[in-house]
């Protein structure tokens, strides 16, 4: 159907949603998204009338996906493939989205091996199971005992081990006693065997993932990243984009900018409005492949704020800085590395020094 691409400098596939800057208003609208995995899902899903959609483009979910994702809604409908994989991807999904704080319910696809096939057989059914999930904790059940029976000890064994983590993510002792009693008719075993074993199983997972968790090394964003993401959310954001690249181009020529996603876009930005008001949806829209993730991402962005020009003034500022910074280190480096004639060092020195009075005239305020 189509070709799942891999990251690239400046498409972050777990930084994104398929068309959330398109679906946003209609998950706001119903309080509630469905995820699934692939972009002809959702665009069956928007023909049939049920908007609320976004793909993760492929079966792995990130924290990212879903922050992203929370700006909009706190309950999340996973409809994932009715594959081994798809299935996994849910339950993968459930848990990630339950430490986000999500309300999660599930469809289960019947009818068809994922949302585009079922609704191009039996759309009715799709919208069906669209206006009434499953709670999460039915599905999980369901598909555990599907994947392994119930015929032996080992079996049994193993369906109380995989519920665990799941069973022990919610603090309601009503919900809590009604798996356990359902739990105990289907495998034939007394309550409190089933509680004592989740109990065990939840104590070595807390104990495992303590370990793992101790091992993590968080990895973050450069710094000048994220205030060139933050610079274009704010363009997109205010009313007059001819006055916010003004803005920048007070401090920054974007044309001597390293090259990224961010700079490309503002660059044709720039050259847009000179014919007039944008349409940012649009605009992005007639992006190519690789921009449009980035110019997507930083539209749907929440900018807390309501100084916006004074926010981008600062961002601009500090990006400056950043990359003066560079520049100069660069040329420290190639000064301190390399054997130069001593008119190529009398001129490396005067760049230097001509960047050193950049920095300190934007530390002063007096930008160029």
């Amino acid at each position: 159907k189509y070709i799942n691409t891999p990251e690239t400098p400046v498409y972050h596939k777990r930084q994104n949603l398929f068309n959330i800057y398109l679906t946003k208003q209609a998950i706001a609208r119903e309080d509630a998204a469905i995820m699934v995995e692939g972009e002809f899902d959702v665009i069956s899903s928007f023909q049939a009338g049920v908007a609320n959609i976004v793909a993760v483009k492929g079966s792995g979910l990130s924290q990212e996906q879903l922050k992203l994702l929370k700006r909009f809604t706190s309950k999340i409908i996973f409809a994932m493939d009715s594959d081994k994989a798809g299935i996994d991807a849910v339950r993968r999904g459930i848990l990630l989205a339950d430490e986000l704080g999500f309300d999660v319910r599930v469809i289960a696809l019947k009818g068809g091996k994922d949302p585009d096939e079922l609704i191009r057989n039996d759309v009715v059914s799709w919208k069906k199971l669209a206006e009434k999930p499953q709670v999460y904790f039915d599905f999980i059940l369901d598909t555990i005992v599907e994947r392994h029976g119930t015929d032996s000890a080992r079996a049994k064994q193993t369906i109380v081990a995989e519920l665990a983590p799941f069973f022990a993510r919610s603090d309601n002792v009503i919900l809590q006693d009604h798996y356990v009693r359902k739990l105990s008719e289907l495998l034939s075993l007394s309550q409190s065997v089933i509680q004592k074993e989740f109990a065990r199983t939840d104590k070595f997972n807390a104990s495992r993932n303590k370990r793992a968790t101790d091992n993590v090394v968080l990895k973050r964003e450069p710094r000048w990243q994220l205030l060139e993401e933050l610079i274009l959310s704010l363009v997109f954001q205010l009313n007059d984009q001819v006055k916010a690249i003004e803005n920048i181009e007070q401090v920054l020529d974007l044309s001597s900018m390293p090259e990224s996603a961010v700079t490309k876009i503002l660059i044709k930005l720039k050259h847009r409005i000179q014919n007039g008001k944008v349409d940012i949806p649009k605009f992005i829209s007639a992006l190519n492949n690789e921009l449009i993730i980035v110019a997507d991402r930083a539209y749907v962005r929440d900018v807390a704020t309501d100084k916006k020009i004074s926010e981008l003034k600062q961002a601009v500022t500090e990006l400056k800085m950043i990359v003066l910074k560079q520049r100069r280190e660069k040329l420290i480096f190639l000064v301190k590395g390399q054997e130069v004639s001593d008119k190529k060092l009398a001129e490396l020195n005067k760049q230097i020094s001509s960047i050193t009075q950049e920095i300190q005239a934007v530390i002063s305020g007096r930008t160029r």
